[in-house]
């Protein structure tokens, strides 16, 4: 046996005098040890958890899971054009004016007839076939001329809108037998609503051309999406969709 083992063995029979016996083997001293150490160890372990349970008591959750739903109405017309996209969609209509054929009017109307005298008529006052680009004349002098300028009605879609609706009309009522009564062209709808008008935001005919999103009041009033606390019976779906429904009936009858 090497010096280093033995000389291990008599510091740990110092550190160790109750256990030490003549009687008794190494061997049987250093197996009553290392029992000795995994039952002290084992104790304090045990007191421990014993001690860290007594000191740290139950704390209840903070915090509260819930589910809702988003409910929104997607937009019903299309956004309101800027000022450079109304002048770059009228110039491409008076850009399509100048570059199509001149019109054959006697392949049309015969020379001398009275659809002829008509059309020169309409010509006259309208200056242009197209009835929705004002006043412009492709293959005049001033056919080059085809911008507006800053502010002019002629850009504005409610007014070529207006201009086609009148043409309409004109046309309806002259190939019309009966000149008591004038025939009206349906109009298209305003894009601003009554709702808008009003400001009732409670109405889903209101902000077309936006996303709108479904809130309710708090008690402590301010506005959020409905949701309601999870229950361990529920499934998220019935949690959200009988949560929010509840919300909405009684922020109804609050009102």
């Amino acid at each position: 046996m090497s010096s280093g083992s033995n000389g291990a063995r008599r510091v740990a029979s110092l550190l160790r005098p109750a256990i030490s016996d003549p009687r008794v083997c190494r061997s049987c001293q250093e197996t009553l040890v290392r029992r000795s150490y995994a039952t002290a160890s084992t104790q304090a372990s045990s007191e421990t958890s014993s001690t860290a349970a007594s000191t740290f008591p139950v704390v209840k959750p903070t915090h509260t899971i819930k589910a809702g739903v988003v409910l929104s109405r997607p937009p019903q017309i299309t956004r309101d054009l800027t000022d450079f996209e109304k002048a770059y969609y009228f110039y491409q209509k008076r850009l399509n004016e100048r570059l199509q054929l001149p019109f054959t009017k006697y392949f049309y109307f015969k020379r001398g007839t009275p659809a002829d005298e008509d059309w020169k008529r309409k010509i006259r006052e309208r200056q242009t076939p197209a009835r929705d680009i004002g006043k412009y004349n492709p293959y005049s002098k001033e056919a080059w001329n085809d911008e507006l300028l800053v502010g002019a009605v002629e850009s504005d879609p409610a007014h070529q809108v207006e201009m086609l609706v009148q043409d309409a009309e004109s046309t309806v009522n002259a190939t019309s037998q009966d000149t008591s009564k004038k025939e009206e062209i349906p109009r298209p709808f305003p894009r601003v609503t009554e709702a808008d008008q009003k400001n009732d935001q409670r109405s889903l005919n209101r902000a077309l051309q936006r996303t709108l999103y479904l809130l309710v009041q708090s008690k402590e009033g301010f506005w959020t999406f409905p949701s309601s606390p999870i229950v361990a019976e529920e499934t998220l779906r019935q949690v959200s969709s009988a949560g929010s429904s509840r919300q909405v009936f009684h922020q109804r009858q609050q009102r």
